[in-house]
Formats: structure tokens, C-alpha cells, sequence
């Protein structure tokens, strides 16, 4: 009986460090991925989770689409507007686009209720993201990992882009990613 006890503890902890995974990324990224130059990247967050992405990564062959399902993990995705990003530069990995967004998750409930049960989080390139003013603004710091709004213009730097943050109600709040 020992034995069996030993034995099915020993699984519980196997089955527990496997769920951990390695912790050099997200789920809902894939493992390749990370260190990659990101391109686009939008997700929708329902209660405080990632439940489905979409992100286009700078390849070595070109670049490179993946979707992502709670039900069905990370797949790679021919073509899907993959091509339309040929030529542009990224600034941000996925890795630090990942460690941006959980700041975001973790701050959305607190300052604005509104979208705490289901919202979307989109990146925009440097090229489009300082096309026009815009209301509604926050910076995120990359230095000190904050976020704090905008009063005014922003005047900050303009080589991360922004993140937008959307939600079926309510207005579209922008967030500048400030080195």
C-alpha cells in the first residue's frame, strides 16, 4: 500500500511539473517563437486569460502566422495576411511582447472595469502607431514596467509602437510603449 501511495504521489508531482512547463514562455506561444521579432500580435483575454491569439513573427524564411485556441493549442498557419508583413521591422520579441501583456492583464481589472471580463490586446508597428492623436492614452515604461496615463501628447519614443486595448462596450484605450 506503501508502495502505491509513493507511487502515485511521485505521478501527481510529474503530472504538476509537466503542466508548469519550462517557463520560458506563454502557452498560447509557440516555443520557437519567442525570441522572434514580433509583427502583429493580438489576443482576447477572458477572465483574466489569454483565450485565442493570432501572431505574426519575423522568420528566417519570411514571416511566419500562428494562431492559438484553448481547445486546440499553437498552429502555425499558412499564409493568412502573413505576406503583408514581408518588409517590415519589428523592435519587440514575442518574450517581450508576453511580459508587456501580463502587465496589462494585471492592470486592466483595477483601471478599467469595464473590460475586466472579456477584451482584446493588439499591437501596432512604430510605423502606424503615431499616425494621429489619440484619447484615452497611457505609457508603458519598458524601463520600470509600468503603466501610468497620458496627459497630452505623447512626446516619448516612438520605436516600440503602441498597444491598443478594445472591448465590445466602451471606448478603445491606446497604451505607448516608452524605452
Amino acid at each position: 500500500m506503501k508502495r502505491i501511495l509513493c507511487f502515485m504521489l511521485a505521478l501527481c508531482i510529474c503530472a504538476c511539473l509537466a503542466a508548469c512547463g519550462d517557463g520560458d514562455s506563454a502557452k498560447w506561444i509557440e516555443n520557437g517563437a519567442a525570441d522572434k521579432l514580433a509583427l502583429k500580435c493580438s489576443v482576447n483575454v477572458k477572465g483574466g486569460v489569454v483565450s485565442n491569439a493570432n501572431y505574426i513573427v519575423a522568420g528566417d524564411n519570411g514571416p511566419e502566422n500562428y494562431v492559438y485556441s484553448t481547445d486546440k493549442g499553437v498552429q502555425r498557419v499558412e499564409g493568412d495576411g502573413a505576406s503583408d508583413y514581408s518588409g517590415l521591422d519589428g523592435v519587440l520579441t514575442m518574450a517581450n511582447l508576453e511580459r508587456i501583456f501580463e502587465t496589462i492583464m494585471q492592470w486592466v481589472p483595477e483601471n478599467l472595469p469595464d473590460r475586466k471580463s472579456y477584451y482584446g490586446i493588439a499591437t501596432l508597428l512604430p510605423k502606424y502607431a503615431f499616425l494621429e492623436p489619440v484619447e484615452n492614452a497611457y505609457v508603458y515604461s519598458l524601463e520600470t514596467k509600468e503603466i501610468t496615463a497620458l496627459d497630452g501628447l505623447y512626446a516619448g519614443s516612438q520605436e516600440y509602437g503602441s498597444i491598443s486595448i478594445g472591448a465590445l462596450e466602451g471606448s478603445m484605450v491606446t497604451v505607448y510603449i516608452d524605452g
